[in-house]
């Protein structure tokens, strides 16, 4: 589920980062930092509100599973919206910004109400619990470290990349052992975008204002649902295991 089209959130950083102006700690960066969470509960409660609501309908997994392409259109919405705000976010207007923000928001709740249909509730509690704990002390590390987590970017990527692979080529080999490596990698890997992401909008906050402002603010809010989901689905496979949904048996 994971897109970071973030060409222009990195240029931004980059500039605030060279020109020496931003401190991270003031309170224009403190602000920022608020609304993008703010929008990011807003993002999360509407997914959860819808996902529970169709996962209540037993027929939801059922209409998916004959109409495999209408997931995958689903998907592939989502991917689209990522770019296109991603990509917009200085030419369009804070109310459409808005509006795609919750259109992604009610998409992914659908895609999750799946999740919620296979799962059982003692699955998705515990993993819930895990996920959030551990998405709320990567933000605050990220928020009060010290430490620049450029670098870290980079490894990122490239573990997001090789994750992708394997999950791939799991797909083919069905290996328990790759299963798990897969899930520890994805908790790992997402849990620092977690961090960086957080510190990279601190960092700009300080800089922008206005419309830009609000809509870099979503758009930091968006990455923030991923990664947030992202955690979330990799601690339901430690918890449901290599024999649940999408688990290997062998």
């Amino acid at each position: 589920m994971m897109a970071d089209p973030q060409t222009d959130f990195e240029a931004d950083r980059s500039s605030a980062a060279s020109s020496g102006r931003f401190s991270g700690g003031d309170a224009s960066s403190q602000s920022f930092v608020v609304r993008s969470f703010a929008w990011m509960f807003v993002g999360l409660a509407l997914s959860a509100g819808i996902a529970a609501w169709f996962a209540a309908n037993g027929n939801t997994a059922a209409y998916f599973e004959d109409h495999p392409l209408v997931f995958v259109g689903l998907l592939l919405a989502e991917l689209g919206i990522v770019a296109g705000l991603g990509l917009g976010m200085r030419r369009i207007g804070a109310q459409t910004a808005a509006f795609l923000f919750c259109l992604f928001a009610g998409i992914n709740g659908l895609v999750f109400s799946i999740v919620f249909s296979l799962y059982t509730s003692a699955e998705i509690a515990p993993a819930f619990a895990a996920a959030a704990g551990m998405f709320g002390a990567m933000v605050l590390y990220g928020y009060f470290t010290k430490r620049d987590l450029d670098s870290l970017g980079s490894l990122l990527f490239m573990g997001f990349v090789g994750l992708l692979l394997a999950l791939l080529f799991n797909l083919i080999w069905a290996s328990t052992a790759l299963y798990w490596l897969t899930t520890l990698g994805g908790v790992a890997i997402f849990a620092g975008m977690t961090a960086w992401n957080v510190q990279k909008l601190k960092e700009m906050g300080a800089e922008r204002s206005g419309v830009e402002a609000e809509n870099m603010a979503i758009f930091g809010a968006l990455l923030l649902c991923l990664e947030f989901a992202n955690l979330f689905l990799y601690m339901l496979r430690f918890f449901g295991g290599p024999g649940g949904p999408g688990g290997s048996n062998s």
